[in-house]
């Protein structure tokens, strides 16, 4: 992904937040009705997925495809890079483990923390998919 790309992906993802738009197909009924903080959290994780999908992309030059998903997980969420590549032994074998904990250093696992993001992974596509993630808690 080109880094004109990235800069409009995460430009989309900024106005998203502050113009508090309906995210991920929610109408705006049920947005209207988050309190402040919920809201606040929600706009945060947009801006998230985008600097995690740019980190995974670095991490992964010859994936092509990479998305980023947000899953409820326990009391908060998992935020989790997918692509057909991934499984649950992506974080085992290779460099994207040491990578993603660089990645999630002290002053960004608590931004990860802030808004409610306690995983942070890869997981796959497909039939036989696996998840793997680390936990920020």
């Amino acid at each position: 992904m080109g880094r004109k790309r990235r800069l409009a992906t995460l430009a989309a993802a900024v106005i998203l937040a502050l113009t508090g738009s309906t995210v991920r197909g929610q109408s705006s009924a049920k947005k209207d009705a988050v309190p402040g903080k919920a809201q606040a959290q929600a706009a945060a994780r947009v801006t998230l997925e985008a600097e995690l999908l740019h980190f995974c992309e670095r991490a992964n030059p010859r994936h092509h495809g990479i998305k980023v998903v947000t899953r409820k997980a326990g009391a908060g969420f998992g935020m989790y890079c997918q692509h057909s590549f991934f499984s649950k032994y992506s974080l085992d074998y290779g460099a994207l483990n040491p990578a993603l904990q660089k990645f999630l250093d002290p002053a960004t696992t608590k931004r990860f923390l802030e808004a409610n993001v306690q995983r942070v992974g890869v997981t796959g596509t497909g039939d036989y998919s696996s998840t793997a993630w680390l936990d920020l808690r």
